[in-house]
């Protein structure tokens, strides 16, 4: 399908995103969203002063972590997509995402399209987001649910500069809070949470399987 140039009062055929560009625009939105609550359990684990104890439950404060950073993605992909119609990624690779009929994007696509879409293409091992190779648009299943294509509205090379960048940001802090962490016994505090769980998980397992060979008379 062709778009109209208003500017150049010419029909202009779409070009559609390639899974590679895509790919790293997405990496590049995944390691903003985590930059900030890493950074901020940087600080909390490079307690200097003891006032920050690690103990029984630490493991699970880390999954809550996780699952509210699931929470602030679905968020973050949504309302971006209503504004700008892009992510960020998608801004610095030169993407736009558009409805295939040339629609207005709405809240109703933005929930089919990430949260449903989303998990959906993530499932058989990421098939519906591999779709995007061999569809003759570039769709993947969450785009085909949604009724969008990614489009190239731009250049890329602004991606190119600051996702590098980023991944060296990232990385130096997963580096320092992987360091921090065994002064601050997190990760003892951690490994004795995994051995109490399997140690309750085997518990259970042998108390089960001793009362099934019990004969009730």
């Amino acid at each position: 399908m062709a778009n109209y140039d208003r500017g150049k009062g010419v029909m202009q055929e779409r070009e559609y995103g390639s899974y590679t560009l895509r790919f790293f625009a997405y990496l590049f939105d995944q390691l903003l969203l985590w930059f900030i609550p890493l950074s901020l359990f940087f600080v909390v684990v490079s307690a200097s002063d003891s006032t920050v104890k690690f103990g029984t439950g630490t493991l699970w404060v880390i999954w809550e972590l996780i699952f509210f950073q699931w929470i602030i993605s679905w968020g973050y992909l949504i309302l971006t997509f209503i504004l700008f119609k892009a992510s960020f990624g998608k801004m610095f690779a030169g993407l736009t995402i558009e409805k295939e009929n040339e629609g207005k994007p709405t809240l109703a696509d933005a929930l089919i399209r990430f949260p449903v879409g989303y998990t959906v293409s993530s499932l058989l091992c990421g098939l519906g987001y591999l779709w995007i190779i061999k569809d003759p648009k570039k769709k993947g299943f969450h785009d085909h649910f949604a009724g969008t294509v990614v489009v190239k509205s731009g250049p890329s090379w602004p991606l190119m500069i600051f996702l590098p960048i980023l991944i060296l940001v990232v990385g130096l802090i997963i580096i320092l809070i992987v360091s921090s962490g065994v002064e601050s016994g997190l990760w003892a505090a951690v490994g004795n949470d995994i051995g109490n769980f399997i140690q309750t998980v085997g518990d259970f397992l042998k108390n089960n399987s001793t009362g099934q060979g019990k004969t009730v008379i």
